[in-house]
This record gives structure tokens, C-alpha cells and sequence, in this order.
């Protein structure tokens, strides 16, 4: 969230720490649009998504071989990403022109 610019602050050590607007408002849409099927969706948001999806997918595996658990938190972290993956889907498809229902082609063998 934090980045660190060198050679550009009034801070003593000649850093100068600014808050990134554009990340901590993709995540606010994040949050508030995570069942959202209406509107669009930019493709770096989508991006972002799939990204924090992978990265909270890998840490549950890894907890889950941690503890022992046969999958379980990887069953719940994938019944509580279901929605909001088929919402950024759908709104990144209306964002390229596409209808909704070409969310359905994945599940043609």
C-alpha cells in the first residue's frame, strides 16, 4: 500500500513515504463490488483479482499441509471466492463487449 520514493521527501533520511491512491481505491472496488454482476470491470482489476486470488490459494494449501487438514481451508477459501470470481469474470466480459454467457464456454470440455 506504502511506497518509498528516494531523492524525493523532506524526511531526514531523504525518503519521502506517499499513500498510492490508485491501489487502495482498486481494492475499495474490490470490496464493494465483489458480487456486483452489473457494470465493467478494468482489466488491471481483474488482474489484481486473479492475483490475490492465487496468492490466498497458495497460502491455504500451505496452511493446510502445515496442519495436517485434508484441503479444508483450501474447500472454504474456494466456496468464498466463488461469487466474487464468476462477478469480476462476468463485469471484465461486459467491459470487452462480450455477453455474460461466454462465462459458460470454460466448462466445454
Amino acid at each position: 500500500m506504502l511506497s518509498i520514493n528516494q531523492n524525493a521527501g523532506s524526511n531526514t533520511n531523504g525518503y519521502k513515504i506517499r499513500n498510492t491512491k490508485k491501489q487502495i481505491g482498486l481494492l475499495i472496488a474490490l470490496q464493494k463490488n465483489y458480487a456486483n454482476f452489473n457494470g465493467r470491470t478494468r482489466r488491471k482489476e481483474y488482474w489484481i483479482f486473479c492475483l490475490f486470488s492465487t496468492i490466498l490459494s497458495i497460502l491455504a494449501i500451505i496452511i493446510d499441509q502445515i496442519i495436517g487438514s485434508p484441503f479444508i481451508i483450501t474447500i472454504i477459501l474456494t466456496l468464498a471466492l466463488f461469487i466474487p470470481v464468476l462477478a469480476v469474470t462476468v463485469r471484465c466480459l461486459l467491459d470487452t463487449s462480450k455477453s455474460d454467457w461466454w462465462i459458460l464456454l470454460q466448462f466445454i470440455p
